[in-house]
Parts: structure tokens; sequence; C-alpha cells
């Protein structure tokens, strides 16, 4: 919880028992599953590995383009 809170991305991955699904939590979702389990947390499911990162890639993606924007680091050097 200490990377996410300092802006780190960070997730916490499940593999279901019940259906074998995987289970792709943010890493805010942290408190909420340690009180509650699985059923607490509103978590995104995933049938297999190959699903997994091709719905990992937009998060990612947004929460760098995210941090560079905020930054201000988009802005070609020369402009």
């Amino acid at each position: 919880m200490a990377y996410y809170a300092r802006g780190g991305l960070s997730f916490f991955l499940v593999k279901s028992l019940s259906t074998r699904n995987l289970v792709l939590f943010g890493g805010e979702k942290g408190p909420e599953l340690l009180s509650g389990g699985l059923s607490e947390g509103a978590g995104k499911n995933f049938d297999n590995s190959a699903a997994l990162f091709e719905g990992l890639r937009p998060r990612i993606l947004d929460h760098y383009k995210f941090l560079v924007n905020s930054a201000g680091l988009h802005k070609h050097p020369r402009s």
C-alpha cells in the first residue's frame, strides 16, 4: 500500500478457486481486500494470462502518461 500511496502503480493478482479466473485489483484496494476478502474489492476478471496482460497495458500506459503530463515532461525540449 505504501508504494501506491506514493504514486506508484501496484496490483494484487489473485486466482479464483471457484472459477479459475485471474482477478486483478488495483493497489488502492489493499485495505478492502484485507478487511473483507475478495468479495469486498471490485476486481477485474480475466480468463487467462494473455487477457490479463492485454487488460494491464492500457492501465499502465494511462498511469505513466498521467505522471509525465503532471510533471511537465510532455513538452519537446526545443519548444
